[in-house]
């Protein structure tokens, strides 16, 4: 609990954050196996868990496909893993929310 209060703090002020663990959408493989691979899908800035997940049932049948919400909350529907600043033309990412999520996936 710690740990997650310590990443949320991190998050910029701009966004609504949750104390809750990453939501997310599963595909179960096809193929049963004891251990399957795993797909993780992650959407980009402004889109949500369901926008990759739409195309689970055409990935390989052995794969367990897990579809990940970013926890930054930019609108209705409207998710991100962290911000991007465009106004030098260029994208300009934030580097302690990138990290934050990054120790968020590997929880996951």
């Amino acid at each position: 609990m710690k740990l997650l209060i310590t990443l949320l703090f991190a998050l910029t002020m701009q966004a609504q954050t949750t104390t809750e663990a990453l939501h997310y959408l599963v595909r179960q493989p096809k193929i049963k196996a004891a251990h399957p691979p795993v797909l993780f899908l992650l959407h980009g800035v402004g889109s949500n868990e369901k926008d990759l997940f739409s195309f689970a049932q055409n990935l390989p049948d052995k794969y367990l496909v897990i579809s990940a919400r970013g926890p930054l909350t930019l609108g209705a529907n409207r998710y991100g893993w962290f911000h991007v600043d465009f106004k030098d033309g260029k994208p300009n990412m934030n580097f302690e929310e990138q990290e934050a999520s990054r120790k968020l996936l590997i929880t996951l």
